[in-house]
Parts: C-alpha cells; structure tokens; sequence
C-alpha cells in the first residue's frame, strides 16, 4: 500500500447509502509497480500501515442487490 486515508463523509451521487446510514471507510493507492490503483481498502482501519501488502478481492456493493467491485485487503 503506497498511501491511504479514511472517508469520514458520503461521496456525492450516484454513491448509494444503504438505509440512508453512512459508515466511514478507508481509500488508499495500491503500487502496482508500473500505475498507482485507487480503491476502497477492507478490513480493521485501525490495522492499515502505510507499506503493507495487500491483495485485490472482490466485494458486493452494499444496498445494490449482486452488484460487485474490486478491492484491496490486507
């Protein structure tokens, strides 16, 4: 993981809401050697490090029925 940060507030629309309760989630930018990957980061915020390896899962968007998305995890 090359940096990350923590969502404290909702993205603008269209980004969805479930039950109208907004939880804060972490963002970072993955090196992927030749590009640098935004993307949502899963898992504890509180066990994210700057310089940690991660690995990309996939994960269904919350309040969207079987829509999914890419992510990291550590």
């Amino acid at each position: 993981m090359w940096t990350w940060t923590v969502q404290r507030f909702a993205p603008k629309p269209p980004y969805i809401v479930a039950d109208g309760d907004f939880v804060p989630f972490a963002v970072g930018y993955v090196d992927l050697d030749c590009v640098l990957v935004e993307s949502v980061l899963l898992g504890p915020i509180a066990e994210l490090s700057i310089g940690q390896p991660v690995h990309l899962v996939s994960h269904r968007l919350s309040g969207s029925g079987d829509e999914r998305s890419y992510a990291f995890s550590a």
